[in-house]
């Protein structure tokens, strides 16, 4: 038996990647469940919460692109501007 957790961030996971119509916010590319992953805009080690405001789905490569050093948290603020109060969090 899964615990709680575990259910309710596989529920969580589905319900965002539904929201996002299976597609990277990046790439706009449909892809199957197991090809996205749930991104934090603001990272948890920032403040940011898992709440749906500050999540979307990315594709493997673009989720693995944006962790990788020398990209930060304002030049990818500034490419995904759908997520309005971003900018203002950095910036304070």
């Amino acid at each position: 038996m899964e615990d709680f957790e575990k259910v309710n961030y596989k529920k969580f996971r589905d319900k965002i990647l539904q929201r996002d119509n299976y597609r990277c916010k990046k790439c706009k590319h449909e892809f199957a469940t197991d090809e996205l992953d749930i991104h934090h805009v603001m990272p948890k080690s920032h403040g940011g919460p898992s709440s749906q405001d500050n999540v979307e789905s990315l594709c493997k490569k673009h989720h693995r692109l944006f962790h990788k050093e020398g990209n930060s948290l304002d030049e990818y603020a500034f490419e995904f501007k759908h997520f309005n109060n971003v900018e203002r969090v950095i910036c304070t």
